[in-house]
């Protein structure tokens, strides 16, 4: 299935350094990490990261294909935010109630 949609997100430092250790100990690309915590281990209440600043936040980008396009948008309408945003709190949501970061 081709992949031709996308969405991004700027994180902190913190969030970006955790995501990607999560990532390189599992010998997954980290796109593929957000996908599953979307998909499978979705926090049933998202957090806000009260400490984001665009100054020296990371970016990541996610390549979808429509379906999986189509069910995040469902999510992002549900959570009344930007895409950007979703992700966001997403990471920051499971990277926190993990115990990833502070």
């Amino acid at each position: 299935m081709k992949k031709e949609n996308g969405i991004w997100t700027l994180v902190t430092p913190t969030c970006h350094a955790a995501l990607f250790d999560i990532a390189k100990g599992r010998k997954t690309p980290a796109t593929k990490i957000v996908l599953n915590i979307i998909y499978n281990k979705m926090p049933e209440q998202l957090e806000d990261d009260y400490t984001f600043s665009t100054d020296g936040a990371k970016k990541i980008v996610i390549t979808l294909n429509d379906k999986e396009y189509e069910r995040i948008t469902e999510l992002v309408q549900k959570e009344n935010v930007k895409p950007s945003k979703f992700l966001r709190m997403v990471i920051y949501t499971y990277l926190k109630q993990g115990g990833y970061i502070e």
